[in-house]
């Protein structure tokens, strides 16, 4: 088993970006009980014969976030994004195991916000739900999902203005969000204490109008391997990606047998409390991007709008990629640095952005 450790000099600059941030806050991690999950090879039992495979797939289409086959309806309806905290005091986070994507990236100082993409949405408890930074709307304009957050930046409220973002905020909306009380009641846990419930988010985009079906013109950014292809690149059953080291540090182990990685951070296991299951994902993808600092309050500006490269990590070995992006409104264009379009195997998928 081989590690991938990014470079010394990526952990230098990390902790000086870190350090430009006065108000960076002191982060305990809390340490959380393992919850078991069972990883095992395929059965080696004969599989019950279907009569009709062209017929059970009537009514199915492919899911454009995982590669597999869900109902045609849904297929075709607009993914949600819901920013969720990620700082220490805020684990265990609850529903995030539903989501098909995960976008995590710095926002002040040395701390991570996720950015979940849900197509199928069924969990009454999801968060705690964050406040938003404007370069987060590039990762759910690659969708075409409608944003769900709770409050945002000044530069975030200015992107959605500007770029007219079907949004909803858990600062205006009641029926769609709820504190949790026993974290709200304790001190200094208010602000990791807000939750979305897919029945009220549903609700409210209905109530107000918003367009549910993906764009005509859409064109998904993912393309997937067939199950038997061949996947060539360097064996790396370990990634480590040191987002801000000592406060911040996500780790994905390989399971050979199951083909998926384990997520974990800062040394624990990380677990969606809502399922009791452990993360897991079949792809991870580390996108470099530039990153600067731009107030007082150590806020970032990560430009995802232009191009650079990227490592696809999947099935157990890493693949160097590059990426693109024409315009804020326009998904990501992702491909092998031959030129050919990347393809990622089918399932879940956690993408890291990690300073160029």
């Amino acid at each position: 088993m081989k590690k991938l450790l990014l470079s010394v000099a990526l952990l230098s600059a990390l902790f000086l970006s870190a350090c430009q941030s006065p108000s960076q806050p002191e982060e305990p991690f809390e340490i959380i009980e393992e919850t078991l999950l069972e990883l095992t090879a395929p059965s080696a039992e004969e599989p019950e014969e279907i009569s009709d495979p062209v017929r059970d797939l009537t009514g199915l289409s492919i899911n454009p976030l995982t590669g597999h086959y869900i109902d045609e309806e849904l297929a075709a309806r607009r993914p949600i994004a819901i920013v969720i905290n990620n700082i220490a005091q805020a684990l265990p986070q609850s529903g995030i195991a539903e989501a098909d994507i995960i976008y995590e990236v710095l926002a002040e100082g040395g701390i991570t916000r996720l950015v979940a993409i849900y197509k199928e949405l069924q969990a009454e408890k999801i968060g705690p739900v964050r406040s938003m930074r404007h370069y987060f709307l590039d990762f759910a304009f690659n969708h075409d999902a409608i944003f769900v957050h709770h409050g945002g930046s000044p530069q975030g409220y200015a992107a959605i203005n500007s770029l007219r973002v079907n949004n909803l905020d858990g600062m205006h909306i009641a029926r769609a969000f709820f504190r949790d009380p026993e974290r709200a009641a304790i001190p200094r846990m208010i602000e990791h204490s807000s939750y979305a419930r897919a029945s009220g988010l549903f609700e409210e985009i209905e109530l107000r109008g918003l367009r549910t079906e993906l764009r005509e013109d859409f064109t998904p950014p993912f393309l997937f391997f067939d199950d038997d292809d061949i996947v060539e690149g360097e064996k790396v059953h370990e990634i480590i990606v040191p987002f801000a080291p000592g406060s911040q540090v996500g780790l994905f182990e390989y399971i050979e047998d199951a083909q998926v990685y384990l997520r974990s951070q800062n040394g624990n296991p990380q677990i969606d409390e809502y399922t009791g299951q452990r993360l897991v994902v079949e792809n991870v993808i580390i996108q470099y991007a530039p990153m600067r600092v731009i107030d007082g309050e150590g806020r970032r500006d990560v430009t995802l709008v232009g191009e650079g490269r990227g490592t696809l990590h999947t099935r157990g070995v890493a693949i160097p990629i590059r990426w693109s992006k024409e315009s804020h409104e326009a998904p990501t264009v992702w491909t092998f640095e031959n030129g050919e379009p990347m393809r990622i195997s089918r399932g879940k998928t956690w993408i890291c952005i990690m300073p160029e």
